[in-house]
């Protein structure tokens, strides 16, 4: 669900957030695993 939820919002945000795209993958990632 929440993976869901950022692939939806980098797609609003590519190009801002092209930078954190890879360290927000892997807090979103622990995140869902540790919930």
């Amino acid at each position: 669900m929440l993976f869901s939820y950022y692939l939806c919002l980098l797609q609003n945000v590519e190009f801002t957030m092209a930078r954190w795209d890879i360290p927000f993958g892997f807090y979103f990632f622990y995140f869902d695993v540790l919930s």
